[in-house]
């Protein structure tokens, strides 16, 4: 089926419209509807008011030009094409029609059904390409109005995000160069310093030009290799903390924190690192440490303190009896019998019983210590003879002495117990020759301590030291523990130290140890200056005889064989003993007795009176008599029920019988 075409002809020849019809109804490929009008004016009219798919006008209309048509349909809006058509070929015609507005320009002479036809096509194909472009150009316009509008939109957005980003960058620097908090940014891949603020300066010590010139190698003491793992860690992670030690510029080291995330800075990938000076609290996290440790200490050693002293009463009170009752029969067996060297066995393996119950409460500071003022140079000088012998030939005993040295309070056989397990300890670390020194001098712990263990005040500091294979740290942590030795197993007991520990803070002092493997051991020891007049030491001396009339006893102890034990020793050496293991009966007895009553000795810990206060009210009685007690109990536990003032007259169990002898004349003969 062919194609309607509908076609308006202007033309004022109805010949030439005939011509025309002729022309269009011979195509083969459209059916052509056409309208005829003859006249400009109606011409112009149809085209106003009915559309077409093409206009054929001719060039002369009633005295007017075609063009003129041509021109005013064009400018009205026509939507169909229009095809000029000419009598004669003129030159310059084709232009004119052109510029018209026209679709194309023939010839009436020169066409045919098909040039006329295809001309026609031609021209709708035109004008409609010309429609559809038309079209397209006021989409596109539209489109790039939008685009436009959008584009406006996005750079006034991407303005407003520059004028943010400009003042985050700002606020950024400002907060970075003005914060009081130590800033480094750093370019991960390389370590470079990117920038450091005025904090950091003053920090490390560099200019800030001189930091931005370095790399954070130069700062970090860590090995190139670490520091690229740590600085790896630190991009992988948004945020990270580290402590590291850092360099300063006068080669001085401080601990630091770090924390460092990751920033972007002009489409760079950065760290931006905080560094927190921690020196201070490393240092004091290190001496809390060590003052924990040394509180650990202090328990371990109580607590076997405490053990030792739970059973120092009752081991002393079988000592006692053993070395007693030992004495009395070796007074009894003839020298020249092999019995008196059996006794003599007993009797020694009881002397060194008692000495390690002594070194037990020593290290546990509750050993009964009967301390005098002395000076200890003079203290020292007495048992240099002995420590040399116990030392050896081939190693050298250094004394230095200091001058005008201030005088101290101590047990003498407690100080002798300091000397001689640690010059025993510093012989042992020699192998070969060596040395050994000791010394003296004052000291003045004034303001901050140079150790946080050191309370400030006056003291006299006892050195000793040796050239020896020394220790590692973790020996010196352990070396005061009760038990702990470094000797072959069986060849130390390990209470040689902890014993000297006990002392040490039994007496208010304080005791440090330095050692290096291979460089030597040296032990310092502060012992707290005494204020008064150097006292008069009491020696008491070897048993003596009694006076010429028999001097009476009254005895008071709550062990039986005790009481027995040393009713023999008393009565053996020539005094009357009245003995009562009963404190109601000893005030009996006190009361009954018609004669004199010379010395009450009596235990401190009985059952339903103590001591103390049984001695009060038998001195109610017998306002003359002395008083000696005695005790096989701690000194923490004879304190508590206030036996240990210094004008006390005490005895410690086990004692021998010269031991008691000796005491019981001493306390008779001291006004």
């Amino acid at each position: 089926m062919k194609a309607r075409l509908k076609v308006l002809v202007v033309e004022d020849d109805e010949d030439d419209f005939l011509f025309i019809r002729e022309l269009l109804l011979g195509s083969g490929a459209f059916h052509f509807d056409l309208d005829w009008r003859k006249t400009f004016q109606s011409g112009l009219l149809e085209i106003a008011g009915t559309t077409y798919d093409a206009i054929l006008v001719d060039y002369m209309l009633d005295g007017r030009s075609g063009l003129d048509l041509i021109r005013e349909a064009v400018e009205s809006g026509c939507p169909a094409p229009v095809i000029l058509l000419t009598g004669h070929e003129e030159s310059g015609v084709d232009q004119k029609a052109m510029e018209a507005g026209a679709a194309d320009y023939l010839v009436k002479g020169q066409i045919g059904p098909d040039l006329l036809e295809r001309s026609i096509r031609y021209a709708i194909a035109r004008k409609q390409a010309e429609l559809e472009l038309k079209t397209s150009r006021s989409q596109m316009e539209v489109l790039v109005v939008e685009r436009t509008k959008q584009l406006e939109a996005l750079i006034a957005q991407m303005n407003l995000t520059l004028e943010k980003l400009q003042r985050s960058e700002t606020l950024f620097r400002n907060i970075f160069e003005n914060h009081a908090a130590v800033k480094l940014i750093i370019d991960p891949d390389s370590g470079n310093i990117i920038d450091a603020n005025e904090a950091a300066a003053k920090f490390y010590g560099w200019s800030r030009q001189r930091l931005q010139r370095m790399n954070i190698g130069q700062i970090n003491t860590l090995s190139p290799q670490q520091l690229k793992l740590e600085i790896e860690r630190a991009v992988s992670l948004s945020r990270i903390h580290f402590e590291f030690q850092h360099r300063m510029a006068d080669g001085s080291l401080k601990d630091v924190e770090v924390f460092s995330s990751n920033i972007e800075v002009a489409g760079r990938h950065l760290l931006h690192s905080i560094v927190h000076d921690i020196t201070g609290e490393k240092k004091a996290h290190a001496e809390k440490e060590k003052l924990q440790a040394q509180l650990i200490q202090a328990q371990k050693m109580e607590s076997v303190g405490r053990l030792a002293g739970g059973v120092a009463h009752d081991f002393n009170n079988m000592l006692g009896v053993i070395l007693g009752y030992t004495d009395l029969a070796l007074a009894e067996v003839d020298p020249a019998k092999p019995l008196f060297a059996h006794l003599e066995q007993i009797r020694r393996a009881a002397m060194r019983s008692a000495d390690l119950t002594r070194q037990l409460l020593a290290f546990a500071r509750k050993q009964i210590a009967l301390p005098k003022v002395l000076d200890l140079n003079d203290a020292v000088e007495g048992v240099l003879e002995i420590l040399r012998r116990a030392l050896g030939e081939d190693i050298e005993l250094v004394w230095v002495p200091a001058r005008d040295l201030w005088q101290v309070k101590i047990d003498p056989a407690q100080l002798d117990q300091i000397l001689a397990n640690l010059c025993v300890n510093a012989g042992d670390a020699i192998t070969g020759a060596g040395r050994v020194s000791i010394q003296t001098q004052n000291f003045v712990c004034e303001g901050e301590p140079p150790e946080p263990w050191l309370a400030a005040g006056e003291y006299v500091v006892l050195t000793v030291s040796d050239d020896g294979c020394g220790m590692d740290r973790e020996t010196v942590a352990k070396l005061f523990e009760p038990f702990f030795t470094t000797r072959e197993l069986g060849k130390g007991k390990g209470l040689g130290l902890a014993t000297v520990y006990g002392i040490v803070k039994q007496n208010n002092g304080f005791i440090n140890v330095y050692s290096q493997p291979r460089q030597g051991t040296t032990f310092t020891i502060y012992l707290p200056r005494h204020e008064s007049l150097k006292a008069k030491e009491l020696d008491g001396g070897d048993a003596k005889t009694p006076a010429l009339r028999p001097q009476t006893v009254l005895l008071v102890e709550d062990e039986q064989v005790i009481l027995d034990m040393a009713q023999i020793m008393l009565e053996s050496n020539g005094y009357r003993v009245l003995a009562t293991s009963l404190p109601e009966t000893a005030m009996r007895l006190a009361g009954e007795h018609k004669g004199e009553i010379d010395i009450f000795i009596t235990d401190v810990v009985m059952p339903g009176i103590n001591g103390r206060d049984l001695a009060g009210k038998l001195m109610a009685q017998v306002p003359k008599a002395k008083c000696l007690f005695m005790s096989g109990y701690t000194a923490d536990v004879i304190a508590s029920k206030g036996m240990l003032q210094e004008c006390v007259n005490f005895i410690q169990k086990p004692f021998t019988m010269q031991d008691m002898v000796a005491k019981v004349r001493q306390v008779l003969e001291d006004e």
